[in-house]
């Protein structure tokens, strides 16, 4: 009979073919094409289940607000899309590698949610003027480059530094 940490091993292999292959993805085909998303969407959605089953909420919140992302339509007009879907991938994987190792992760569902839902001026006609799209767009940037620097912190092993950014770019 297999106990929860069994389970936990097979789900941190599971996570890491399914991050690899949307890796390789990313860089061998066009990533806003309508397969692509569906694709992006199927494996997400398989990973959220598995993190859910085994009980490792933080990563299905964090699939959760990807797939809430790649649904997003407008954010595939951004010229960052692909960093930023290479970037959702590189914070799950970590995040993977975090419970494989037996660090706490911190929670990035804020960052994801700001991506996926951001507060965009919307003028009386529902279109969204010129001024509007420029601030959607430096808000976007800034956020990227807040989130970039949380990367190389985790990268570089200084996790109570990237969690104290965490908390400064969420709050």
């Amino acid at each position: 009979m297999m106990n929860n940490q069994d389970l936990i091993n097979i789900f941190i292999e599971e996570a890491h073919d399914i991050l690899d292959g949307l890796r390789d993805y990313c860089y061998q085909h066009d990533i806003r094409s309508e397969s692509a998303q569906q694709h992006f969407l199927q494996e997400i959605h398989t990973l959220k289940g598995s993190a859910n089953m085994v009980g490792c909420d933080d990563i299905g919140r964090l699939c959760h607000h990807f797939e809430q992302y790649i649904q997003d339509k407008s954010c595939y007009e951004d010229i960052k899309f692909k960093q930023n879907i290479t970037d959702c991938l590189e914070i799950l994987n970590l995040s993977v590698s975090a419970l494989e190792s037996g660090v706490l992760a911190p929670d990035y569902s804020g960052i994801l949610n700001s991506l996926s839902t951001p507060n965009i001026p919307v003028a009386d006609d529902a279109v969204l003027s010129q001024t509007s799209l420029q601030l959607l767009h430096k808000e976007c940037v800034g956020l990227c480059q807040k989130f970039r620097m949380v990367l190389q912190k985790i990268q570089q092993g200084h996790f109570d530094g990237a969690i104290k950014r965490l908390r400064e770019i969420i709050n």
